[in-house]
Formats: structure tokens, sequence, C-alpha cells
């Protein structure tokens, strides 16, 4: 492992994107290199349970790998490997439990929205792309004032990889500083759920806002992400592309693993 620790870039994406193999002492590699390069992740403040880390590890599964950039994902699935490696060890100390799951809040943490190539015009007049007024900087602020209105539901699949289909009925009602729809309310930069109130984290690019549950103790997980009319998507609902003529509302619900997509 020496070796090969004295080969790895210090950067900390270098490191996590090593194999996730077990390593001779029985730890996965991935966690191994983030302990030989001294790179410190915070340390917890509170002992977590095997309980919180299981709730943890079931957040990060349900996250999809599709929004996401391959890089960011690749470090959240290493850091997945060595969370779940500590949990399923009978008697490991109280020390790793908290190390896996400060990795895995990390691995969360540091997701990036990935972005949707977008396709040179054909014509030597440029197209023009629909106006949007959604201000994503201040809806990450708490102000929903630029997305207020009512979203109808345009599809539903289920699972993350399922196919889209229109035909249900379903709304997001956005006020100046309220969301509410769909199982939750966001308000006061919180989420809102029939288990209570949750942490949210936030990942923004100037073409998406992407808002996750962050709280590892959470029943349910959930994911959304707006994106402006004129964003591209890969979004296929009844099998035909959905286009970029509306604001968009993706949202995941963990709880019964469905994907719903909201219009305005």
């Amino acid at each position: 492992m020496s070796q090969l620790a004295s080969r790895i870039n210090k950067k900390l994406l270098t490191m996590i994107l090593a194999s996730t193999t077990i390593c001779a002492s029985g730890v996965p590699v991935a966690s191994a290199l983030f302990n030989q390069n001294n790179v410190s992740v915070q340390a917890a403040t509170v002992n977590v349970t095997k309980v919180q880390l299981t709730a943890l590890i079931k957040q990060a599964t349900s996250i999809n790998a599709a929004w996401h950039t391959a890089n960011t994902f690749k470090v959240l699935q290493n850091t997945l490997v060595y969370a779940k490696w500590v949990n399923n060890t009978r008697g490991i100390a109280q020390w790793r439990i908290n190390d896996a799951a400060n990795k895995l809040r990390f691995g969360i943490k540091q997701l990036s929205p990935a972005k949707a190539p977008v396709a040179l015009p054909v014509a030597k007049a440029p197209v023009r792309q629909p106006i949007t007024n959604v201000n994503l900087w201040q809806v990450k602020q708490g102000n929903f004032s630029s997305i207020a209105g009512t979203w109808r539901l345009v599809a539903t699949a289920h699972g993350s990889q399922g196919q889209l289909r229109s035909g249900q009925t379903g709304q997001l009602v956005v006020a100046n500083n309220r969301l509410a729809g769909g199982g939750l309310v966001i308000k006061n930069q919180a989420l809102y759920d029939a288990h209570g109130s949750h942490a949210i984290a936030y990942t923004l690019n100037n073409q998406m806002l992407a808002m996750y549950v962050i709280a590892e103790n959470a029943p349910i997980s959930w994911e959304m992400v707006i994106q402006p009319k004129g964003t591209p998507n890969n979004y296929y609902v009844d099998g035909k592309k959905l286009g970029t003529q509306h604001d968009l509302i993706y949202l995941w619900n963990g709880a019964n693993k469905t994907v719903q997509i909201y219009a305005r």
C-alpha cells in the first residue's frame, strides 16, 4: 500500500477515485488513501450509531447518477463502499463508524450537477431559446418569487431509471417563500415531510439547482432539481422528447422510489 500511496496524486478527487477493492488490512482502498495522505474530513462531534449510518447509506444509494458528473458520483460511490464495509463489520470501533459517516456526508455534499450538452445551431442565425425569469440563486436563499405559481405534474416514473409516463394528476404550489406538494413542504431553507423537518444541501450551476435532504436519520430521502426553460434535458415522456419550452422541476421520493416531473 505504501508504494501505491506514493504514486497517488495528493488531490482529493484523485485519491478517492482509486479502486475500491479491499487492501491487506481489510479496509477499502478508498478509505486507506484518505488516511495515508493525511486528508482531513471534519470529525463528528457526536458519535454516530449504526442505525444512523444505515439511513445515510440508504440516502446515498438512492441518489440518481444521471444528474451528477461522473467524477463526483464516483467519489460518492467509493465513500459508499467504505461505509457499507464499516456497517457490515461486527464489533468495529466507534471512531470508524464516525469516520464512515463523515466521509459519506462529504461524498453527498461534493456532488456536482451534470451539465447537459448544448447543441450548436445548424443555421447561421442564432437559435432563440425561451426566456425565463427563474433566479436560481434567489431560490437557493429561500426566495421562491421567481418560481411562484402552480406547477403541473406532467410525468411519473417508478425507479430512478424507469420510463416516464403521462396521465397522472398532481401539482406543486409555490408561493414567495413556500413550496408545497408531492408529499413535502420547503420553507425557510428546510424540507418538511411526514417525519418532521430536515436540513437541505444544495448544488447550483448556471443551468440548474439541485436540493437534497442531508440528515442521515431522515426516513425519506428527497432530491429536487429546478431547470429553467431553455435548459437542455434528457426527459422522454411516453417515448417522446419533453422539450425545453417550460420551466421544469424533477422530484425524487426515496420512500416509494418514484420520479415526478412538474412543469410551469
